[in-house]
């Protein structure tokens, strides 16, 4: 039992050292939140520019139908 316990820590140690090291690159990577704003701000000129050409059609309909 005695000559397993080195290798055990070892092993815990290098576990460690491994979740530090991923905690290292997860810390690096950018808020999952502010990516997610980004993209929204991007979508939403889209989503106005939609409205926008919806509206416009919908007059056209309406000013077609008023002039027959």
């Amino acid at each position: 039992m005695h000559e397993d316990s080195p290798g055990i820590w070892s092993e815990l140690r290098a576990q460690r050292d491994l979740l530090i090291e991923m905690k290292t690159k997860l810390d690096a990577v950018p808020d999952h939140e502010n990516r997610i704003r980004k993209l929204e701000e991007r979508r939403f000129p889209l989503q106005v520019m939609a409205i926008v050409i919806s509206l416009v059609a919908v007059i056209g309909q309406l000013v077609m139908y008023v002039v027959k």
